[in-house]
């Protein structure tokens, strides 16, 4: 692999065979340009102050932004938000906005969506028989269904 490769150009028989590379040198090279890479970032990168639990944030959704507050802090980057419509997010450090505005979210509790008692079950795919007619049958929604024309009058599709 440390040849040059043939081409249309004229060159010497002396450039086409290979040549050792150091492993040394190319090692501490990488380690040079890594090195390089991480100074010219860090002269501009800065570190993004955390957020409190209950403060009030604009989170980044595209390119609009809307208004949450912190319910929790799960990672050194990462938050839980909770938005206005009540609905749950975890979103990094990095597209959430801490604001002043007033903090009027009420905290959503989880225990709302659990059921008080059993529910009953509610059988499935019931048909109405009555409503069954030579065009198709109509579903408790009032959706008229039409078998395939295809296959009316055999038996298995009745």
């Amino acid at each position: 692999m440390s040849r040059r490769t043939k081409s249309i150009l004229p060159i010497t028989r002396k450039a086409l065979k290979p040549q050792l590379v150091n492993d040394k040198n190319v090692q501490r090279k990488m380690t040079v340009s890594k090195q390089n890479q991480k100074l010219n970032h860090d002269r501009t990168a800065r570190n993004l102050t955390s957020l409190n639990v209950g403060q009030s944030v604009r989170v980044r959704f595209g390119k609009t932004w809307k208004k949450g507050k912190v319910i929790q802090k799960v990672d050194d980057r990462s938050y839980r938000i909770q938005l206005t419509d009540g609905s749950i997010f975890r979103r990094n450090r990095s597209v959430l906005h801490a604001t002043r505005e007033s903090n009027d979210i009420e905290e959503f509790d989880v225990q709302v969506l659990l059921p008080q008692h059993s529910p009953v079950p509610v059988p499935q795919n019931v048909i109405n028989t009555e409503s069954v007619n030579n065009e198709g049958y109509t579903t408790r929604a009032g959706r008229l269904v039409r078998g395939n024309r295809k296959y009316t009058g055999c038996e298995w599709t009745k």
